[in-house]
């Protein structure tokens, strides 16, 4: 029976590294790229819900600051009527600052326009109001909301 002599050579198995180096290369950056669409899909669907708590904490800031004007004798502190006690009056516009029970919270502001509807007018001058501007700024979380609305004042 004759025996065969191996000879093992110093670069025997370097290509076999070579491609595990590199396979397992690729499969961490596909594991590392997967990890980050997955945690952006869970971030987003976390935003989505703090911008539901910023838009009802916007339409609550609204709500407060129109009830403020209805329902207040004196919003805008005309002299010689009762005092109102919604807010924070300056320079023409009444600033209302609350939260709501999901720790949202919002920044109302209530001014008179004249007829172009932008500029600020004074709200005790009947003949120049020509509606109600309310903007209010609801935030959750990270998330921010603003809506602005109009209304046309008949007195």
């Amino acid at each position: 029976m004759t025996r065969k002599n191996i000879t093992f050579h110093a670069r025997d198995g370097q290509a076999m590294i070579l491609i595990t180096i590199i396979t397992g290369f690729i499969v961490l950056s596909a594991t590392v790229i997967a990890g980050f669409l997955m945690h952006m899909e869970l971030r987003q669907s976390n935003d989505a819900i703090t911008s539901g708590m910023a838009v009802f904490a916007t339409d609550a800031g609204l709500e407060e600051a129109l009830g403020c004007y209805y329902l207040n004798e004196n919003v805008f502190r005309i002299s010689g009527a009762p005092s109102g006690n919604c807010g924070i009056f300056e320079d023409g516009v009444l600033t209302l600052n609350g939260s709501v029970g999901n720790s949202a919270s919002y920044k109302a502001k209530l001014w008179c326009v004249g007829a172009d509807r932008i500029s600020s007018v004074d709200c005790t001058e009947n003949d120049l109001v020509y509606g109600l501007r309310v903007r209010s700024f609801g935030t959750a979380d990270r998330t921010e909301r603003l809506l602005e609305t109009f209304y046309q004042v008949r007195y």
